[in-house]
């Protein structure tokens, strides 16, 4: 799905921004959700457990204070300082807080990622490869836009509208 969505989003995309302006991605995002959602309840089977899963509450709210510790950080970091103490905090509560989210987990009756998943090596190796593509795909939309605007001489670079 990464690969589809990076192969027609960025075309689809910039035909949308160029012909209705950008506030028309949010307005394409919602048929392509709600038809998502259709196909999913119809097309995916229920879970086979029938005893259902229970609330992780400790571990959603460490993941929940992790992450947005972890995103505060970098978002920030740039105006603060990567070396402020805020910054520093906020990284320092990312690890400690991914450390407890570990412990949690395995602790938990009904945990909201089940560690034993990670056990087997085709799951592993599949997860591995689709962080390292996924990495590698957003990193180079970043990149190849500054590339072809600063190495290969875009006009409008730099310029400021009037």
């Amino acid at each position: 799905m990464n690969g589809l969505a990076m192969a027609i989003g960025a075309t689809v995309g910039g035909v949308l921004v160029d012909m209705f302006g950008w506030r028309s991605l949010f307005w394409t995002i919602l048929p392509v959700a709600a038809v998502t959602g259709l196909l999913g309840m119809v097309c995916v089977p229920e879970s086979s457990d029938r005893r259902g899963r229970g609330l992780d509450l400790a571990g959603q709210t460490l993941a929940v204070v992790t992450l947005a510790s972890m995103c505060f950080g970098f978002i920030e970091g740039p105006k603060w300082g990567f070396t402020s103490w805020p910054i520093l905090g906020c990284f320092a509560l990312f690890v400690i807080g991914s450390w407890a989210f570990l412990l949690a987990e395995q602790r938990s009756k009904s945990p909201l990622v089940p560690l034993s998943i990670f056990r087997g090596s085709a799951f592993s190796a599949g997860l591995a490869d689709a962080t390292l593509m996924t990495f590698g795909m957003y990193g180079l939309l970043f990149v190849l836009p500054l590339f072809l605007q600063a190495v290969k001489g875009d006009p409008s670079w730099g310029s400021q509208p009037s």
